[in-house]
């Protein structure tokens, strides 16, 4: 599959592989040492994928690494065959998931690795298919457990991805408070510190410049990624800090949005972890 990726784009854009956008700050390995210094995000990367998969919560985490466990001893004892493709599968697959992340230097999305879901689908259909066919008392408990699986992810999917209202409530009233004039909109400060965004998972300020030219349909440049594209400004507007989470300044011919600055990436997760309690 990768391999047929990167030809089709090596033929439609002369370019083997898929590049890296700068804003996602790779750090390739290119050496021995480099290597060894990405291993770090492999651990990152286990711990964002079973976060992402089990939506945030420990427990749902739990449940899921004891079915796939006792799902392969019991296949490894009635079906071995289907037993070793399954693990084959998940190994082969994660393994070569992990390899990317040590040479591009970065933590690739949950997306990334949604082979494990069909891996675990095709392992939960065949327990229940091989138990009924032996007359196992794990039978009856398997469908209900599907079941109950099934309720507690659409109960969980609808929390989730409710997340994302108050995201787009706050750069809604952003947008607003800017107006629709003409010029462009200069953001000075960090998107981290927006109430919302860490919920949201915006993973870079790319998001905020493209959400506000969505809504409001005129430039925006953020001066931190940018500085090239702000250095027309009058020098007290780059030096000049917000008094709140967000402000919003007209000026003639453009627009000004103060974000307060990023002093501690820490306190931004701890703000995350909070929003993220229900």
């Amino acid at each position: 599959g990768l391999l047929l990726i990167y030809s089709m784009n090596y033929m439609e854009h002369g370019i083997f592989g898929i590049p890296v956008a700068a804003w996602r700050n790779p750090a390739p390995a290119h050496d021995l040492a480099s290597a060894i210094a990405n291993l770090d995000l492999v651990l990152e990367f286990f711990k964002v994928t079973a976060m992402e998969i089990s939506l945030d919560e420990t427990a749902l985490m739990v449940v899921h690494g004891v079915v796939l466990t006792g799902g392969l001893i019991y296949l490894a004892r009635v079906e071995p065959w289907v037993a070793l493709y399954i693990l084959t599968g998940l190994v082969a697959g994660i393994g070569l998931q992990c390899l990317q992340v040590i040479m591009l230097g970065l933590v690739v999305p949950t997306r990334a690795v949604s082979f494990i879901w069909v891996l675990y689908s095709i392992l939960c259909v065949r327990v229940a298919l091989s138990s009924r066919h032996n007359g196992k008392l794990v039978t009856s408990m398997t469908g209900y457990f599907l079941l109950i699986t099934i309720v507690i992810y659409l109960i969980w999917m609808w929390d989730r991805y409710s997340t994302y209202a108050p995201w787009q409530s706050e750069t809604r009233e952003l947008a607003k408070q800017s107006g629709n004039g003409a010029g462009p909109i200069y953001i000075i400060g960090s998107y981290k510190t927006l109430l919302f965004a860490a919920k949201a998972g915006i993973m870079g300020s790319r998001g905020l410049q493209l959400r506000l030219k969505y809504l409001t349909g005129r430039d925006v440049f953020v001066c931190d990624e940018t500085p090239a594209a702000c250095q027309d400004l009058p020098a007290e507007v780059l030096t000049d800090m917000a008094t709140s989470a967000a402000e919003v300044r007209q000026m003639e011919g453009w627009t000004e949005i103060y974000l307060l600055p990023l002093v501690d990436e820490g306190l931004a997760k701890d703000v995350d972890r909070v929003l993220r309690q229900p």
